[in-house]
């Protein structure tokens, strides 16, 4: 398939050096496809006046790194999806791979002295090295969830001392082995990983969910900085080869200080079941309990029971289960697979210091919600009724939007008089862009939030959960609303006696208020 436009728009960070003309290739990722690639290229090079020997070049480029992709990019798999895309500018041809494999770190191209595909680690040379003699820039691209890049340009007839930025040494992953082989697991250490590790966590990543997980997991830059800042603290399973085999971070929630949240949960498929990822928790838990922080946070899939069962392990306990809050291709791999609608998330919640919350908790939920306070061990005395002052609207309530799971986010600090119809505002624009998922935390240490919770219910909110500490430091009601079709409740596992209770509640709720 081709698609052909003489108007070409660069993309963000990347130069077009004047491009006139574009034309993509899209392909099953498999050799039989390699020779009417060549052909593409062997018919368009000649008319933009490259020389035999210049054909040559920009044929073995192609051929190595369409070899390299099916094998080491996708381990050999079949039929996974890739694009070339040929971009004419009057001084260059750019080539670009476009393909969603496994990750890997070009900076480690000369640092190791064996190659491996598990740790992304390569010496110079296989085909990455004829693929650089072969054209005059070479420069790989992480784009996260969309998967990375490939981009190879050669100059059509260059002046004499004309060049591109100088080459960058990258290179694809050296073995073919599949992931799901079963290996013996190798002896490993747990440890905090350095921001320079950020590649595997990437890799591991892709190895659990594909490019299914949050956007900024594949894009190892990110979560390098992320790391370098303080702002993440990852812990992985490190064998002595310097392999990462399994991790967990912590991090300080953005909208809460006061507690820390425990996530990026991936295990190498090898490593299921040994251990490894029991270990990481330990050293991520006592971490947490390290930090002074009130209480800690583990959000653990639905769509299967084994992070829960970690959870549970460690004294957490559900508080909340958030409904579709994760994209609908998310892909468990060889564990279970793809789940086919969209992921939901079971909030468990750790009380390091546990206490005494005062709360107005709605007559609608009191009996539930009190269950849940007792299930986590913080006992609650209800709050007096004060009046509150209505702040601007900028100040008492908050929204955020995922793009990229097509979600929002709506935290009300305070309730008054003007609550309703900021409300109203807010999910109206929502409703009109077609969000998926909204969620709306309400600050259960605020005023009486009767009428706030009767009103969302009566605009196809209902009950979600309760998250201490859950903003800005103040204990919150969560609320959802779905904005989906066929919502199968069935691909949702629960582990706990208490999480499958929350459960039943919530279905009760969504059947009361929608009679579904």
């Amino acid at each position: 398939m081709t698609d052909q436009s003489n108007e070409v728009k660069p993309e963000p960070g990347v130069p077009d050096h004047g491009a006139v003309a574009t034309c993509s290739l899209w392909f099953p990722a498999d050799r039989i496809y390699l020779p009417p690639a060549k052909a593409f290229l062997g018919a368009l090079a000649p008319a933009l006046g490259f020389s035999h020997h210049e054909i040559s070049d920009l044929e073995t480029a192609l051929e190595e790194a369409f070899i390299n992709i099916i094998e080491h990019g996708y381990g050999g798999g079949p039929g996974e999806p890739l694009s070339i895309t040929f971009t004419i500018a009057p001084t260059e041809l750019t080539i670009t791979f476009h393909e969603k494999g496994i990750p890997f770190d070009p900076g480690k191209l000369a640092q190791c002295p064996q190659p491996s595909m598990d740790t992304g680690c390569f010496p110079p040379g296989l085909g990455l090295s004829r693929i650089q003699s072969a054209v005059d820039h070479m420069e790989f691209v992480h784009l996260g969830r969309a998967g990375k890049e490939l981009r190879l340009v050669k100059l059509r007839h260059p002046a004499s001392g004309d060049s591109l930025a100088a080459p960058i040494e990258t290179a694809s992953p050296n073995s073919a082995k599949a992931d799901g082989a079963l290996l013996k697991p190798l002896p490993y250490v747990v440890r905090a990983l350095a921001s320079e590790e950020a590649a595997q966590i990437s890799r591991l990543a892709w190895r659990s969910y594909g490019l299914t997980h949050a956007d900024f997991v594949y894009q190892p830059e990110r979560l390098a900085g992320m790391i370098r800042e303080g702002r993440l603290t990852s812990f992985g399973a490190v064998t002595s080869s310097g392999e990462v085999v399994g991790h967990v971070a912590l991090e300080v929630s953005p909208s809460s200080p006061a507690v820390v949240l425990l996530g990026l949960g991936f295990i190498h498929p090898q490593y299921r079941r040994s251990g490894v990822f029991r270990a990481i928790n330990e050293r991520t838990v006592a971490e947490a309990g390290q930090l002074g922080v009130m209480g800690a946070y583990l959000y653990a899939t639905a769509g299967h029971p084994y992070s829960q069962k970690v959870a549970l392990n460690f004294g957490f306990t559900p508080c909340c289960i958030m409904l579709g809050s994760r994209a609908p291709d998310t892909d468990f791999r060889d564990l279970i697979g793809p789940l086919n609608q969209r992921e939901s998330v079971i909030t468990h919640y750790l009380a390091l210091k546990p206490q005494k919350r005062y709360v107005s908790i709605p007559s609608r939920h009191e009996a539930m919600i009190r269950r849940i306070y007792d299930w986590i061990g913080l006992p609650v005395a209800a709050k007096s009724e004060e009046p509150v002052a209505c702040p601007l609207p900028e100040t008492f309530l908050k929204t955020s939007f995922d793009k990229a799971f097509n979600l929002l986010v709506i935290q009300v600090m305070s309730i008054c008089a003007e609550a309703e119809l900021h409300l109203r505002s807010a999910s109206r624009k929502a409703f009109q862009k077609k969000v998926d998922i909204i969620y709306v935390l309400l600050n259960l240490e605020d005023a009486d939030l009767n009428d706030t919770v009767e009103f969302l219910e009566s605009q196809g909110f209902f009950f979600a959960g309760i998250q201490p500490h859950g903003i800005m430091n103040k204990d919150a009601l969560v609320m959802q609303y779905l904005n989906l079709e066929n919502f199968n409740w069935d691909k949702i596992k629960v582990a706990s006696p208490v999480g499958q209770e929350l459960f039943d509640y919530i279905k009760d709720e969504k059947k009361r208020l929608h009679g579904e």
